[in-house]
């Protein structure tokens, strides 16, 4: 690594290249790395013109506070507004707690993406490039529900189950309809 004159004390990763396991990047831009459940440490690479000048593991530690997600299934691309398949992604089930989850192609800014289901705004909690996190709105019903994504140019729809899990305003209805 080089220092720069301009900049006192601070190393420049000129050149340098990071390899995280077949992803190489320059060091001057962000990437993000699929890291397999079970793995303890990711190694990295570093070089300059194809050769290494330094390599690392760095450890992972898994969180104890992870948020929680509520979404099961299989996972289901949604329909651009042209009709072809989308390459935005969301598990065909969710339910009335917890955070939805719907991974695509994001740019990271949640304040620039829309999630509605059913005509009515949800709440975007968080962003990255790779997924949206957020909560349905109130009004959500149970059975198929239509989710619409926009993001950017695209505006994606999904067709997304919600079961009926709440079991009071189920006996409440039983109890109305005289069962």
């Amino acid at each position: 690594m080089e220092i720069d004159d301009d900049q006192p004390r601070k190393a420049v990763l000129k050149g340098i290249v990071v390899d995280a396991g077949g992803q190489k990047r320059t060091a001057d831009h962000n990437f993000y790395v699929d890291i397999p459940p079970t793995a303890k440490t990711v190694h990295l690479t570093f070089s300059r013109d194809d050769q290494q000048v330094a390599a690392v593991d760095v450890p992972i530690e898994a969180s104890t506070n992870a948020p929680l997600l509520c979404a099961s299934g299989d996972w289901k691309n949604g329909t651009e507004a042209d009709g072809t398949q989308s390459k935005f992604r969301t598990p065909s089930t969710y339910c009335y707690a917890g955070m939805a989850l719907i991974a695509g192609d994001f740019n990271g800014d949640a304040e620039q993406t829309k999630v509605e289901v059913g005509g009515e705004s949800a709440r975007i909690v968080a962003e990255s490039i790779r997924y949206c996190y957020w909560m349905l709105p109130r009004a959500t019903g149970p059975g198929i529900n239509e989710v619409t994504l926009h993001e950017g140019t695209h505006v994606v729809k999904f067709k997304v189950h919600i079961p009926r899990l709440d079991l009071l305003q189920v006996l409440e209805e039983s109890r109305a309809n005289g069962h």
